[in-house]
């Protein structure tokens, strides 16, 4: 695998990290890494698709350290490889691991490991902070449960079960302490978490088959939520409320076949889809309807890994290319 430092100017490559990995995945997703690095501003980590992990300086791409810490299960011939972005929280990294203990807290600076917490089956998501209920928290969803843990130690705060246990595919969605997730075989619900002097609580909201994300986790403002449904049958962008699931509109995104992943970002008050197939589609929520202002091709290949947006710029990658576009207000 390649760690690549790519010049947000022009793309040139100030410098790159080899290492040799170990897993060989089911070839039919691609082969390398599936998470997104992370920074601090100083150093950037990374995690490979056989659970090492490795810190790097910004700057000059100097490692600093690595070890490998989170490997697939050994159970699971070929595999799909370690899928969880890093979750950087103060001094801690948080990652999921696709066996038990499921999730771990390792010390930026040292590679150490901080703590452990949970058990689960296999996990491709990704550890959410927020604050919720008025306190901090971690986030996640694991084989029977939610649950809320404290950040700086790993303690379980509170636990939400699910309809029926699960290999746990969504990074959770938090917002205004309702939290929304879905995982393989169940459909997407969502709860509410509360507190009082005896301590947390959560409350089922709703349930709905009808919005179905895959590893795609929707995006969430201003008590709204934003889908992008994958599969033959419900191929659309869908707006709901976040409080009680109702649909508010939807918009067919025609072309979109498969459960894989097509991602919707949040842009002010414009909305960026997009498709896996490597069209972008630029749109804004009219409140009872969407309302599409253009689309393009902006890649030539699958598209499954979500873009990012930053100062302007659209950054997004297939499995060959990687594309940055100055995006016009």
């Amino acid at each position: 695998e390649r760690i690549l430092c790519l010049s947000a100017r022009d793309g040139k490559l100030p410098w790159k990290v080899d290492y040799a990995e170990t897993h060989e995945p089911i070839r039919k997703w691609g082969r390398g890494a599936r998470s997104t690095p992370a920074t601090d501003g100083q150093r950037v980590y990374c995690l490979g698709i056989a659970g090492q992990l490795t810190c790097v300086e910004m700057a000059t791409g100097k490692v600093i350290w690595q070890q490998r810490l989170l490997g697939p299960n050994p159970r699971l011939k070929g595999g799909y490889g370690v899928y969880s972005n890093i979750l950087l929280e103060g001094d801690l990294m948080i990652v999921m691991r696709t066996r038990s203990p499921a999730v771990v807290a390792v010390d930026k600076r040292s590679g150490k490991v901080v703590w452990r917490a949970l058990s689960t089956g296999e996990y491709f998501g990704t550890p959410t902070s927020a604050v919720v209920a008025g306190r901090r928290q971690v986030v996640v969803g694991v084989r029977k449960h939610m649950a809320g843990l404290n950040p700086k130690t790993g303690k379980v705060l509170w636990q939400h079960p699910h309809p029926k246990a699960i290999d746990a595919l969504l990074t959770p969605v938090v917002h205004r302490d309702i939290v929304l997730f879905r995982g393989y075989g169940i459909p997407s619900y969502a709860f509410r978490v509360s507190a009082d002097e005896t301590g947390f609580h959560t409350k089922n909201l709703w349930t709905s088959r009808e919005i179905t994300p895959w590893f795609n986790a929707p995006a969430a403002r201003a008590g709204r939520l934003y889908v992008v449904n994958q599969g033959y049958r419900r191929p659309f962008l869908f707006c709901c409320e976040m409080e009680t699931g109702n649909v508010l509109w939807k918009f067919r995104i025609r072309g979109l076949h498969s459960k894989v992943s097509s991602w919707v970002l949040v842009a002010g008050d414009k909305l960026l889809v997009q498709v896996e197939d490597g069209r972008l589609i630029l749109d804004r929520d009219a409140g009872k309807s969407f309302k599409e202002l253009g689309r393009t091709t902006i890649l030539s290949k699958t598209a499954f890994a979500m873009p990012a947006l930053v100062g302007g710029r659209l950054y997004a990658r297939d499995f060959s290319h990687v594309v940055c576009l100055q995006l016009i207000p």
